[in-house]
């Protein structure tokens, strides 16, 4: 019985460990935040803008390059080991610069970035 309740409570953890929503990995929040700091640096290091765009706008340029694997640890390396095929010219770079580009075009100050879309 004391096994059986072993097992069973190693099933419920594994059960409730929070996993990458399109690609049902276990989440890591570790590796996750690591990938996400890593892109974050890439994009404000890479980009070659007239002005200095503020932190709140690079968050929110990498949520949209990033798009629907912004919440999984996958999908972020992913975009990682695109970059690393070519890190001065692909489409992860080129993609944030247009973004980043509209967003100044268009006036949006940071207070206003959660309602910004990038016209597809």
């Amino acid at each position: 019985m004391g096994e059986r309740g072993n097992i069973e409570g190693e099933r419920q953890a594994a059960a409730a460990q929070p996993q990458d929503a399109p690609t049902n990995e276990p989440h890591n929040t570790k590796d996750y935040w690591l990938a996400y700091t890593v892109l974050l640096e890439y994009l404000e290091k890479g980009g070659d803008f007239d002005r200095r765009p503020s932190r709140a706008k690079f968050r929110r340029v990498l949520e949209l390059v990033a798009g629907q694997n912004q919440n999984n640890t996958g999908g972020l390396l992913r975009l990682l080991e695109q970059i690393g095929h070519n890190p001065t010219d692909n489409p992860t770079r080129d993609r944030a610069r247009l973004i980043m580009n509209d967003i100044y075009e268009r006036g949006v100050k940071d207070r206003d970035l959660a309602r910004y879309s990038f016209p597809e």
